[in-house]
């Protein structure tokens, strides 16, 4: 299959258009000389060389026929060499790059004065370029240059979207005439931005030149593999005859993107999820094919990843209801359709209420949704800010409204997002929710999770340090699910690290690992004099296990499920008896 343009025609010496015309000497007769100008039609210029074949300039046949025919000339010149009558001419050596020479051209307005150049090879005469010849190539590279730009990736060397679409058109009509199927796979990279954040652009783009050129060698020459932009990757396979020769094409590919890629000392690993859709059972246009395709390949998204889903029906029906859902959720912000739940924060020593967190529900098509249903949604819209300041007013507003109820003591936890830490206006956000109902920093536990890049860490690290100096309590939460390291608790100013138990969970018989894990990140954090926040904790045994690790607080249905701002005051005068002395 065709894989990539070659850029080499880039890098094509001027050697490449040389004409070797047979020279004259300088010392020649000009009389010898216009007998062989009428002898050599076929060629435009005479060039002279010296006794040892080293060029010194060009004669231009027709003039040196029309002067020499005369008979004043040619009994002038008889008995004089063609050297006197010759405009010497520098030589070009025919290593010089054909886009250098052009440039030379350009910039010094050679074109006007000269019509062939003399082309040596160390020195010595090796032919003659025209500059009609020149122009030709030149023109002919800017249209190939153009063409590669409008239909092939820059990067990769792969076909482009324009190309793919105009092959996938093709396709379809040569597919209709001959009762065939054509299969459109959608190719997006697993953990590419993980690796593009950690470790820059330029392992990502080796990434993706890697797989470039790994996956075509296991296709076939009429399949076509594009890339569309970032780690998006297409598949073109037309003349299908058999729906299982996809499957078995997709796994290979499956195969071949897991296997390790080396750059810079890094063994760098990535996996893909594809979507596959049929021309015509799936779609009889283009568009609509592309984008059942794009479905079919979320799908294998949300079934774990590293897998191919093939577009169904029923897989149309979901599409639907998630369509449905992103169109309602801009609406739902707008109108401030969300309510809080409340979870406390239980200290381990005396069993004391230490305070709450806010957690975000949207009630939507009947049943109330969590925020790991929506918040991916309200981040891929960028809405995160307008959700933020939200949440922020609404637990200012129910704080101040506990206060009157004798709850004075209580602090909330708020959970900021990425796209919130990198806002340098976040602190003047915070500050103005809280001001407009007369309360101080605190009474907020920022929480953060570590969902970010290394390049994201100086400035989380700057934005942190201005919220702990004016007064923020700060936790990281889900510590270790995402870039967490040993650096961040050195130096990100937080108070309290958050562990999510089910994520310490290791096979069968990985318990006492487990534990011996969990009591050697307490005292780790201990000896940064952070506190560790237990979350998940659903029963005794969990709760004993945190207890002995010395964890200093935990939070989870073991204590209460998520309850509502009505709700809360009474259970906390329940606890508060419950455990009181």
């Amino acid at each position: 299959m065709e894989v990539s343009y070659q850029m080499d025609y880039l890098h094509e010496q001027i050697g490449s258009l040389v004409t070797l015309v047979p020279p004259v000497v300088v010392t020649e007769n000009c009389i010898s000389v216009y007998e062989q100008a009428l002898a050599r039609r076929q060629y435009r210029f005479l060039p002279v060389v010296d006794k040892d074949n080293r060029p010194l300039g060009l004669v231009d046949r027709l003039v040196a026929i029309e002067e020499l025919s005369r008979p004043f000339f040619r009994d002038l010149y008889r008995k004089k060499a063609i050297g006197e009558l010759l405009k010497p001419q520098i030589p070009i050596e025919s290593t010089r790059f054909i886009d250098e020479l052009a440039h030379q051209i350009t910039r010094e307005h050679a074109a006007d004065s000269q019509n062939a150049f003399l082309i040596s090879e160390n020195g010595i005469y090796a032919g003659v370029v025209t500059f009609q010849d020149l122009l030709k190539e030149i023109v002919e590279r800017k249209e190939l240059h153009l063409y590669n730009l409008a239909h092939f990736d820059n990067l990769t060397g792969l076909p482009n979207r324009t190309l793919f679409r105009d092959r996938l058109e093709q396709a379809r009509q040569f597919s209709s005439r001959r009762d065939r199927k054509i299969a459109v796979v959608f190719i997006d990279l697993d953990g590419f931005k993980f690796i593009n954040d950690t470790l820059g652009h330029d392992a990502g783009d080796h990434v993706l030149i890697t797989i470039a050129q790994r996956l075509p060698p296991s296709l076939r020459k009429v399949d076509t593999l594009s890339r569309l932009g970032g780690d998006e990757f297409t598949l073109l396979l037309p003349d299908i005859k058999n729906v299982n020769k996809v499957r078995e094409i997709t796994e290979r590919m499956l195969t071949l993107i897991t296997e390790p890629i080396e750059f810079a000392g890094e063994t760098l690993r990535v996996s893909a999820s594809m979507g596959v859709a049929f021309f015509p059972d799936d779609g009889e246009e283009i568009d609509e094919v592309l984008k059942r395709a794009d479905m079919a390949m979320y799908e294998a998204k949300a079934a774990g990843k590293n897998n191919c889903q093939f577009f169904s029906k029923k897989l149309c029906s979901r599409v639907a209801k998630q369509q449905a859902l992103e169109q309602a959720l801009p609406l739902a912000v707008e109108n401030q359709e969300f309510s809080l739940l409340f979870q406390p924060l239980v200290a381990l020593k005396d069993s004391e209420i230490i305070g709450c967190e806010a957690l975000l529900s949207w009630s939507y098509d009947g049943r109330q949704m969590q925020p790991l249903e929506f918040m991916p949604l309200v981040e891929k819209q960028r809405l995160t800010l307008k959700v933020t300041d939200w949440m922020l007013a609404e637990v200012a507003r129910q704080i101040k409204a506990w206060d009157k109820q004798g709850l004075k003591w209580l602090r909330l936890a708020v959970n900021l997002s990425l796209l919130d830490l990198q806002d340098p206006k976040l602190a003047q956000r915070i500050g103005t929710a809280l001001e407009q109902h007369g309360l101080k920093p605190d009474r907020l536990l920022l929480e953060f999770t570590d969902q970010f890049g290394i390049r994201d860490m100086a400035t989380m690290a700057d934005t942190l340090h201005t919220l702990c100096e004016r007064g923020f309590s700060l936790a990281l939460d889900d510590f270790g699910k995402g870039l967490s390291s040993l650096s961040m608790l050195r130096d990100m100013p937080i108070d309290l690290l958050k562990l999510d138990l089910a994520a310490l969970q290791a096979p069968q018989g990985g318990k006492k690992r487990d534990d011996k894990l969990l009591q050697a990140l307490v005292q780790l954090a201990a000896s940064l004099e952070v506190r560790v926040v237990a979350e998940g904790v659903a029963d005794e045994d969990g709760l004993k296990r945190i207890t002995q690790a010395g964890c200093y607080a935990y939070q989870g249905d073991y204590c209460t499920p998520p309850l509502t701002a009505e709700e809360l005051p009474q259970f906390l005068k329940q606890w508060q008896k419950q455990h009181k002395g």
